[in-house]
């Protein structure tokens, strides 16, 4: 992601990044389906992994932390299984809005 935007602090970016990773992981790993290139979603993870690692008080802050502690970016394959209940309702019900929306587009 390219964040243009001047006022979002470093945690509001990295909280963009985790939320679109899950809902991606969710597409992905639980609806067998793609919306988004490998390419695209391995350059958001990477993206998160140097932002926690340069600013990791800002990182331990972010609302999906509790998913992303031990991130590596290799693989979004277990965080849905990490997800609250109320977490997984409102990021799964974006998912399939966008799959809805989008359909298969990925590649």
């Amino acid at each position: 992601m390219n964040f243009k935007n001047p006022y979002w602090t470093k945690q509001t970016k990295m909280e963009l990044l985790e939320r679109w990773i899950l809902v991606h992981s969710i597409i992905y790993y639980r609806l067998n389906t793609s919306i988004v290139s490998d390419e695209m979603f391995d350059k958001n993870c990477t993206q998160l992994v140097q932002m926690a690692e340069d600013y990791p008080k800002e990182f331990k802050q972010t609302s999906f932390y509790y998913c992303f502690f031990d991130f590596d970016g290799s693989t979004g394959f277990d965080l849905y299984g990490r997800l609250k209940s109320e977490d997984s309702n409102y990021l799964e019900s974006i998912a399939f809005h966008l799959v809805k929306r989008y359909g298969n587009k990925g590649g």
